[in-house]
């Protein structure tokens, strides 16, 4: 190893290049090691900005969006809940009125059977 090498400036693989390329490092290796020049070219047809969202615009406004994107979802999310507990409430006056309106017709059905009956039973016996 040359004396102006540190062992962490030294790279096994290609394992962290491209984000430390995309971070305008450049790396060293080890002779027996070389980076495809593809990955090179690669990386000036697409500004990947790895590790630092400022140094990629695209990177930048697909934050962007996904961020309003969360946001909208959770307007959507939030609108949904509201809507389901009013219904929810809706359904609870619905229920309790029903449940009122059949203790009414339990009440009125009693009062008519009594009624039938004193018509229906003879007098006097």
């Amino acid at each position: 190893m040359p004396a102006d090498e540190t062992p962490g400036d030294i790279y096994q693989s290609t394992e962290g290049v491209y984000l430390d390329y995309a971070n305008e490092k450049i790396p060293t290796f080890r002779d027996h090691l070389r980076l495809n020049p593809y990955y090179v070219t690669m990386g000036t047809k697409m500004p990947l900005g790895l590790g630092h969202l400022a140094k990629s615009t695209q990177a930048t406004a697909l934050d962007t969006e996904v961020e309003a994107f969360r946001a909208a979802m959770h307007n959507r999310y939030e609108t949904a809940v509201t809507v389901l507990n009013g219904f929810s409430a809706s359904l609870r006056e619905v229920e309790k009125i029903h449940r009122e309106a059949e203790d009414d017709s339990d009440r009125i059905g009693g009062a008519l059977i009594d009624e039938f009956s004193e018509i229906l039973t003879p007098k006097g016996k």
